[in-house]
């Protein structure tokens, strides 16, 4: 796995070991990236079941301001931190070890820009999750959500003010995303 653009454009990743965890594809990350390319310069960003972290790398590479990155995994938190010590980026990279779910029905001390939701395949709350997201102040307005799930699951038009903006699939994963609006 590794960053495809911007200041670490070519730098790997670790990625955590075991079927859980589904790294998201070049192709993947390109496309989201493409499409939301002039939302990332400056853009607090949160990788919600961040995994490896590649989303929220991604974003720092590419000029966003910040990335919380959100795992309950003790080994994605550890292979993120590295990651970020790596990179020599810790002053703008953030680490919280908690539930998802949790984590959504918080208040934030600010709302994000950008939120990266990419569950695990077979978890069963991926509708639930991104209505938190939206409804608990979580996502700045203006903000966008970019959902990557199973291509069998729809999460309709519409979450709470939120309405589906692009949608695309890719095998076995789609993503969607949702902004205001």
């Amino acid at each position: 796995m590794r960053i495809i653009a911007g200041r670490f454009r070519n730098r790997r990743l670790m990625s955590p070991r075991g079927r859980a965890i589904r790294p998201v594809m070049d192709g993947v990350k390109e496309y989201i990236f493409n499409v939301i390319r002039e939302r990332v310069e400056g853009a607090e960003v949160c990788d919600l079941f961040a995994g490896s972290g590649s989303l929220g790398i991604e974003a720092l590479s590419r000029g966003a301001a910040c990335a919380t990155f959100v795992d309950h995994s003790a080994e994605s938190i550890r292979i993120i931190r590295a990651s970020i010590a790596d990179l020599g980026i810790a002053d703008t990279a953030f680490v919280i070890r908690e539930e998802a779910f949790r984590f959504a029905r918080r208040t934030p001390a600010r709302p994000f820009d950008l939120v990266f939701c990419d569950p695990p395949y077979g978890f069963a709350g991926t509708g639930e999750i991104v209505g938190e997201l939206i409804s608990g102040g979580i996502v700045a307005p203006g903000g966008i959500v970019v959902v990557e799930h199973e291509s069998e699951l729809s999460l309709g038009e519409r979450i709470g003010p939120f309405s589906r903006v692009r949608q695309r699939p890719f095998g076995r994963t789609t993503i969607s995303m949702f902004a205001a609006g």
